[in-house]
C-alpha cells in the first residue's frame, strides 16, 4: 500500500488553516474584552438611565448648586426645575386624590367610578395645582439667579463646602431653641447611621458620600430671596381657583412668619414653653366663637367642615345662635330639626321641641337664653340639670364618629409622606412604617374625637349647670344673676373653644407646631373680618391674597434660602424637592 505524497496545493491550505487558527486564538482575548467592556458601558448606561430617572422625582440630600453664568443658563435652570416641580406636585396631588377615593369609591355606583377615578388623577384641582407649584418654581429660579447677574452684588458661583451649613437629618419639628448650624470640614465627617448634630465625629467619607450628607444651598442676600419668592407667590398663585386662594395665601403667610419668628428667637434668645398648644388654643378659641355666634366671618367651605365634625344639625347651631344673641327662635329651624332623617328624635325631645315652638309663636319672651340639649342632640334625650347620663353618652357616640370619620383622611396624611420621604425605608421594611403610620392615624383621629367631645361636654355642662342654677327649687344655693348670665353669655363659646385646644397635647410633639400653624389663619381671617367689618373698610381689601401670598413666599424664601433650619422639618423637605439648593 503506497503512502501519498503531499502536493503542492494541500500544503498551501494546511499552512492558511494554520494562520487563521493561530489568528483567532490571539484575537479570542482580545474579542472577549471587547464584549466585556461593552457588558460593562451597557450596565453603565443603564445604572445612569436610573440615575437619570430617580433625579426627575426624587432629588438626594446634598445636590450640589447648579453653576449659573448668564440670563441664557437661569432660563434653562428655571424651566427644568418648573416643568419638575409640576409633575411632582400634580402627582402628589392626584396621590392624595386617589387614596381618599379608595375608602369611598366602591359606595359609588359601578357606571361612575371610572369618570370618579379619571377625575381623581387628572381633575382640574390636580392641573391648577401642578401650574401653581410648577410657575412659583420656575419663577423663583430664574429671578433668585438672575438678580445677581444683572446687579452685580452677589457672586453667581456656589459657596465652598467649608461655608455649607448642615441641616439636622431627623428634625421633624420647628425648633426656636435650635443652635446655630455649623460648617462641616473634612475632619468632622458623619457616618451614615449618625445624625448630623453639630459634634466632631472622626470619619474617611468620600467626597460623594460627604455631599449626601449635606444641604448644599446657594446662600445670597436675603433681600434677593425675598423679592424673588415674592413675585413668584404672587403670579403663581393666581393659577388655583379663587375660593382656593385665601387658604393657601393663610397658608403660606403663616408658615413665612414661623420661619421669621423661630429665627428671630434664636437670635434673641426667646423661647415660649408649649407656645405651639398656646397659638392653638388661642386660634381654636377664636374660630370656635366664629363658628357659633359670628358665621359671616368664617369661610364658608371651613364652617360646613366645622359642622360635619361637630355631628350638630346647622339648624341646630343657628338656632342656638339666635336664641343667646337675641333671644329669638325661627320656628322653621326647628321644623327642620324635627324633620330630619338622619336620626330618629326620642319622644321626650320632640315633645320639648314642639313646645318651643309655640313658645316661639305665642310668648317669645318666655324663650331660653340659650340652646337647650334637647335641641343639640334631639336623639338622646338631655339630661335636664344632671337628673341623668344623657349628654355624657352623647359624648362617647360623638367621639366614635368623629374618629372613625377621620381615620383615612388621616391615614393619608400621615402614610402619604413617609412613602415620599423616607422611601428607601419603606420598601426594605414596609412593616414597622405601616404599623408606625396605623399608630399615628389613631393617635391624630383620637386628637379631632377629643377636640370635639371636650366642646361638646362643656357645652352641655354649661347648659345643665344654667338649668339648675337657675331653678329655686333645685339649686342648692343662691346663685348671682351676673353668674348665670356668664355661663349663657357669648364670650361663653370663645372660652369652650380655648378649652377644646387643650387636646392638641394628645397628638406627637413634632405634629403640635404644624398643627398650629393650620388654624392660625383661620383665626388671623375671622379676627380680620371682624375688626375690619366694624371699621368699615373691608372691601378695600377682597382681592388681596396675591399681596398677602407675595407676603408670606418672599419671608418664607428668604429664610428657605439663608437659614431653613427654621422652618418646620415637613416644609423644609417639601420645598428642597421642589426647589433644590438654588
Amino acid at each position: 500500500m503506497s503512502i501519498p505524497t503531499p502536493t503542492p496545493s494541500s500544503n498551501g491550505a494546511r499552512r492558511g488553516l494554520s494562520r487563521t487558527r493561530s489568528i483567532l486564538e490571539a484575537s479570542a482575548p482580545q474579542r472577549a474584552l471587547k464584549s466585556f467592556d461593552n457588558l460593562v458601558a451597557l450596565a453603565n448606561d443603564q445604572e445612569a438611565l436610573r440615575d437619570a430617572a430617580k433625579k426627575l422625582v426624587w432629588r438626594d440630600r446634598g445636590e450640589p448648586v447648579t453653576h449659573i453664568n448668564s440670563l441664557e443658563d437661569c432660563l434653562t435652570h428655571a424651566i427644568k426645575g418648573g416643568a419638575r416641580a409640576g409633575s411632582l406636585a400634580f402627582g402628589l396631588r392626584s396621590g392624595v386624590n386617589i387614596f381618599i377615593l379608595l375608602f369611598r369609591v366602591f359606595k359609588s355606583p359601578k357606571e361612575l367610578r371610572f369618570a370618579i377615578v379619571r377625575h381623581a388623577i387628572f381633575g382640574e384641582d390636580s392641573l391648577r395645582f401642578g401650574a401653581m407649584i410648577g410657575s412659583f418654581v420656575a419663577l423663583y429660579k430664574f429671578l433668585y439667579n438672575a438678580i445677581p447677574l444683572v446687579s452685580a452684588s452677589t457672586p453667581s458661583s456656589p459657596l465652598a463646602l467649608d461655608n455649607a451649613p448642615v441641616l439636622p437629618l431627623h428634625s421633624h419639628e420647628p425648633r426656636s431653641h435650635l443652635r446655630p448650624l455649623e460648617p462641616v470640614h473634612e475632619s468632622r465627617r458623619q457616618t451614615d447611621d449618625e445624625p448630623l448634630d453639630g459634634v466632631n465625629t472622626p470619619g474617611a467619607l468620600s467626597a460623594t458620600a460627604l455631599e449626601h450628607q449635606l444641604w448644599v444651598r446657594k446662600k445670597g442676600r436675603r433681600s434677593h430671596a425675598f423679592i424673588a419668592g415674592a413675585v413668584a407667590g404672587a403670579i403663581a398663585i393666581m393659577f388655583e381657583r379663587r375660593n382656593q386662594r385665601v387658604g393657601i395665601a393663610q397658608q403660606i403667610f403663616v408658615r413665612g412668619l414661623q420661619g421669621s419668628y423661630n429665627y428671630r428667637a434664636q437670635k434673641h434668645g426667646i423661647k415660649i414653653p408649649h407656645g405651639d398648644v398656646i397659638v392653638f388654643t388661642l386660634a381654636c378659641a377664636q374660630i370656635m366663637y366664629a363658628f357659633t355666634m359670628r358665621p359671616d366671618t368664617i369661610d364658608r367651605g371651613y364652617n360646613v367642615w366645622i359642622s360635619r365634625a361637630s355631628k350638630v344639625h346647622l339648624t341646630a347651631i343657628q338656632a342656638n345662635r339666635t336664641l343667646t344673641r337675641d333671644q329669638a327662635l325661627d320656628p322653621n329651624d326647628i321644623q327642620a330639626i324635627l324633620g330630619g332623617k338622619e336620626r330618629i328624635i326620642s319622644p321626650t325631645n320632640r315633645s320639648f321641641l314642639l313646645s318651643l315652638i309655640d313658645i316661639a309663636q305665642n310668648n317669645p319672651s318666655q324663650l331660653p337664653h340659650h340652646g337647650p340639649c334637647e335641641m343639640i342632640h334631639p336623639w338622646i334625650d338631655a339630661s335636664n340639670g344632671f337628673s341623668n347620663w344623657g349628654c355624657f353618652i352623647v359624648q362617647l357616640e360623638r367621639f366614635v364618629e368623629v374618629f372613625t370619620w377621620m381615620f383615612p383622611i388621616y391615614g393619608a396624611l400621615h402614610l402619604i409622606p413617609v412613602i415620599l420621604f423616607k422611601r428607601n425605608v419603606f420598601f426594605k421594611k414596609p412593616a414597622p412604617i405601616i404599623g408606625q403610620s396605623l399608630l399615628n392615624t389613631i393617635r391624630s383621629s383620637t386628637f379631632l374625637g377629643v377636640f370635639v367631645i371636650i366642646y361638646q361636654a362643656a357645652l352641655c355642662w354649661k347648659i345643665n349647670m344654667y338649668e339648675l342654677l337657675s331653678s329655686p327649687q333645685r339649686r342648692p344655693f343662691p346663685v348671682p344673676q351676673w353668674l348665670l348670665r356668664v355661663l349663657v353669655s357669648r364670650p361663653s363659646f370663645w372660652v369652650l373653644g380655648a378649652m377644646s385646644g387643650l387636646s392638641l397635647f394628645v397628638e406627637a410633639k413634632r405634629r403640635r407646631g404644624e398643627l398650629a400653624m393650620y388654624v392660625l389663619p383661620k383665626a388671623l381671617e375671622v379676627y380680620w373680618t371682624t375688626s375690619m367689618g366694624h371699621l368699615g373698610i373691608l372691601d378695600m381689601f377682597k382681592g388681596s391674597e396675591a399681596l398677602f401670598t407675595a407676603i408670606g413666599t418672599g419671608m418664607f424664601m428668604s429664610i428657605y434660602q439663608n437659614s431653613p433650619e427654621h422652618l418646620s422639618g415637613y416644609a423644609r423637605r417639601i420645598m428642597y424637592q421642589l426647589m433644590g439648593p438654588n
